[in-house]
Formats: structure tokens, sequence, C-alpha cells
């Protein structure tokens, strides 16, 4: 009875240690899965329009973004700048043929954040 008292104890924590590992893994394939989508939603708009409309990429995203969301447990923050030839944004840069797109995922104990280049026609 001691030998197998011995043998489940140690067990015990590798099972504890495997669930948080599960867990902490399934809300980062849910981070990494929204950031994915709300850059490509702002990739999937054209990126500018004539007259302003509200359905393009520079309108909708302006700098400095959109206001920050919750989806879940999950907050997202859309951050974007306007960039030049070579994706650096000097300060107060007008709006120029490209527009980096930064989109920040956090949860309880972590955070994930993908970054991507939305260009076309200046405005």
């Amino acid at each position: 009875m001691v030998v197998l008292t011995l043998a489940v104890v140690p067990m015990v924590g590798v099972l504890e240690a495997g669930l948080r590992a599960a867990t902490a893994s399934g809300e980062y394939d849910a981070a990494r899965a929204l950031a994915s989508e709300k850059l490509e939603e702002a990739r999937a708009l054209p990126y500018s329009r004539p007259g302003g409309a509200a359905d393009s990429a520079v309108e909708r995203y302006a700098p400095p973004g959109a206001p920050d969301a919750t989806e879940g447990d999950l907050s997202v923050t859309v951050r974007t700048a306007f960039v030049d030839g070579r994706l650096s944004n000097p300060a107060g840069s007008p709006p120029t043929g490209q527009m980096r797109v930064e989109v920040l995922v956090r949860w309880d104990e972590g955070s994930y954040a993908a970054v991507g280049v939305v260009s076309g026609e200046p405005p």
C-alpha cells in the first residue's frame, strides 16, 4: 500500500501541470485566432475610397486605431499608424499609401500580438 501511495502522489503533480498547460494553450490559440481575424478584417477593406467612405481601412482604422474591445475573456486593442516606405512612422506623419496595423490580444495569463501592413492609394 505504501508503494502504491508513493507512486501515485508524484503523478498528481504531473497531471495538474498538464492541465494547466492545456488550458494556457487553449487561451493562446483563441488569442492568436482573434488577432488574426482582426488583422484580416483590416486587410480585407479597400485602403481608401474617394469621399472618405467609412468602409475603407483608412477611415475605419484611422490612427491611432479603433477603440479597445472585449470578446469573452479576451481584451483586443487595434493600433494603427501611417508608415513610409521603410515602414517607420515619423511623428505626426500624414496619410500615406501604407498603414501599419498592430493587434494586441490580452488575457489574464498573457498576451499575443500580430502586426501587418495595409497599403493602397493615399487618400
